[in-house]
């Protein structure tokens, strides 16, 4: 079998995630506990050969499907979206087509870096379009969550984030609302908010405006939104900034890290925002440069400066 990864390492081990916190409501919860909802892909890049693409494997630097493909998406839950001679359809590990579709499936690429993110099959389900309206489909090409929304993501920890037209901007055709379904496409938030990342660690962030919060796969904020930038919970803790009225804030930065209650529990200040991982994080600090701290904000060790590098 192939080897494989979790998609931008979204799904951690959920033994780091403080699962009292998250779901501590549990006869209330209908989602379920998310420990063995994986979003598993084989660890082959879709590449470019002659003009079309392929899969490559980089450990063995070599590509294990020729380059056939007029677009391809990355490997999850066993299969891959590709398109040829103006088809979409769905392959496996052996090049075996397991799924053909008239839907659309939109592959993006990452502005920068021009890598493929992911798109196609989570949870047995996958995002498609038809005349710009989203829905998805399973694995046997039926319609489970109707073809109506502007825009839908692939899930995570059962959630995926969808978007429809703000009725109320000055320009609807651009301008989207936000809300969370689950896998039965039951909306569980409302299209209410400007933005919503996708969940990771139990918790989505949410925007509207200059104000930021986090929703837990409950729907439901962890705490009131606050005017604040702030990266995403890792072992219950994250790194969080204010910002004035108008958006903006001062550099260097101001971090703090606080809770999955809102709570500082590291008043810093930070001038750079990790993200912990075994209770450490890499963080800089004003006359000691970039450290390692652990969850009691204690310095470490000394680290070269690119580990606090946005990016590294």
């Amino acid at each position: 079998m192939p080897e494989t990864f979790v998609v931008e390492q979204k799904l951690m081990d959920t033994t780091i995630i403080q699962l009292d916190t998250i779901l501590s409501e549990a006869e209330s919860d209908t989602l379920g506990v998310f420990e063995n909802e994986r979003i598993e892909t084989v660890t082959w890049l879709p590449v470019e050969e002659k003009g079309l693409y392929g899969y490559y494997d980089p450990e063995k630097d070599e590509f294990i499907i020729k380059g056939q493909y007029e677009e391809a998406g990355l490997f999850s839950d066993g299969w891959a979206a590709v398109k040829k001679n103006d088809q979409w359809m769905f392959i496996d590990s052996n090049n075996q087509v397991m799924l053909k579709t008239d839907y659309e499936i939109r592959i993006e690429h990452h502005e920068l870096s021009g890598e493929v993110l992911p798109c196609g099959f989570s949870f047995g389900l996958c995002p498609v379009w038809n005349n710009d309206k989203a829905g998805f489909i399973d694995k046997q090409g039926n319609v489970v969550v109707p073809l109506k929304y502007r825009y839908v993501g692939m899930f995570y920890e059962g959630l995926a984030v969808f978007s429809i037209p703000d009725a109320n901007a000055d320009e609807p055709e651009w301008e989207s609302l936000s809300g969370i379904l689950d896998s039965k496409g039951r909306e569980i938030v409302k299209p209410i908010y400007d933005h919503i990342s996708d969940y990771e660690n139990g918790f989505a962030r949410v925007f509207n405006g200059n104000d930021l919060g986090f929703l837990n796969r409950r729907g439901k904020l962890a705490f009131p939104m606050r005017k604040v930038m702030a990266w995403w919970f890792d072992e219950g803790l994250a790194f969080m900034t204010d910002l004035d009225e108008e958006g903006g804030y001062d550099y260097p930065y101001t971090f703090y890290v606080v809770d999955t209650t809102g709570k500082v529990v590291l008043p810093g200040p930070y001038e750079y925002a990790g993200r912990f991982y075994n209770g450490k994080a890499p963080t800089y600090i004003d006359g000691k440069g970039c450290v390692e701290i652990n969850t009691k904000g204690e310095v470490l060790r000394k680290l070269g400066d690119w580990d606090c590098q946005e990016g590294c």
